[in-house]
């Protein structure tokens, strides 16, 4: 399988907002995500 170098992924991750592993998780991937691709939901009732 060939990777294309120009190739941009967009992700959406959708995450229990009342979870602190969670929470703790999220704020991780925002940091990691310096190209500002990713979005993240909280899917909390």
């Amino acid at each position: 399988m060939s990777e294309s170098s120009g190739t941009s992924w967009k992700v959406e991750v959708f995450y229990d907002g009342e979870c602190p592993l969670c929470l703790r998780e999220i704020k991780l991937l925002h940091w990691m995500d310096r190209g500002k691709t990713n979005h993240s939901m909280s899917c909390t009732a």
